[in-house]
């Protein structure tokens, strides 16, 4: 498959595929979290301030963990932070902030943090899959070349993936399918497993089952990520092992609770 689209909207750097597709899923998330206020025992107006105060976060974050991970081209331009239309921001830090956001915004605003966090992973999962539906169109991940028939050759040269004529791994439509499959998951199989599983039952389970499965296949997905990386692993794929790490301590630190024993400590 080729794709020639310029990725800015017009030829602006300000108007973007990418920034547009996360925008409409950014909204729909917002008009979901609007709709189910009452299940969140929140107002429909404070429902609406906790999502926007979340998007606000996980903004913030993205950028944040973007310059932090690349500190020292920042240190020797640090007006260049502030330039935010030329890219630069890590989904991880979107993911990790905009939870923690939504939470500590949830509770002040009187929500059911349990309930809130159950919610959390499927509102971020749809704004997540229309940005990397803008992703895939403009090639805003770079892949390393490949020969398989699913290859994509982006033809257009202000495209992050342009490799004039080399065809790349669409990991933008690989991280797209992730983000599909955990969603349904989440929907359809998570309920069948928590009639099983009664640690599963337990408020914010959702929360945790989401963000493991998402970060074991981005785990995955990253080799076929172009870029540098430490100790041979991309940055991303540290996160995500430092995620599930959590959320495994997480779950043996809970584990027993379930009959009024106090959590397991070291």
């Amino acid at each position: 498959m080729t794709i020639a689209i310029d990725p800015n909207i017009f030829g602006s750097p300000l108007l973007t595929w990418v920034g547009l597709s996360t925008l409409a899923g950014a909204a729909v998330a917002i008009a979901l979290v609007v709709r189910r206020a009452p299940e969140l025992d929140l107002t429909h107006r404070a429902a609406y301030g906790v999502a926007l105060r979340a998007l606000l976060w996980a903004y913030a974050g993205a950028r944040l963990v973007h310059v932090a991970g690349l500190a020292g081209f920042y240190a020797s331009a640090p007006f260049q932070v502030f330039y935010v239309w030329n890219g630069g921001f890590a989904l991880w830090g979107a993911i990790l902030a905009g939870a923690a956001g939504a939470l500590w915004h949830g509770r002040r605003a009187g929500a059911s943090v349990g309930r809130l966090a159950d919610a959390l992973p499927a509102l971020g999962l749809v704004a997540m899959s229309a940005g990397r539906a803008g992703d895939l169109v403009a090639g805003e991940r770079p892949g390393v070349p490949t020969s398989m028939p699913w290859g994509v050759t982006y033809e257009h040269e202000s495209s992050m993936a342009f490799l004039s004529g080399t065809a790349v791994h669409p990991v933008a439509l690989y991280e797209l399918l992730l983000d599909a499959a955990v969603l349904a998951a989440l929907v359809w199989l998570l309920p069948r497993a928590r009639a099983r599983l009664e640690s599963l039952s337990r408020p914010g389970s959702r929360l945790a089952v989401g963000l493991g499965a998402y970060a074991v296949g981005r785990f995955a997905i990253e080799f076929a990520v172009a870029g540098d990386s430490f100790a041979g692993l991309r940055s991303a794929q540290w996160v995500a092992m430092a995620v599930v790490a959590g959320i495994a301590w997480t779950a043996w630190r809970r584990r027993g609770t379930a009959e009024g024993a106090p959590p397991k400590t070291l």
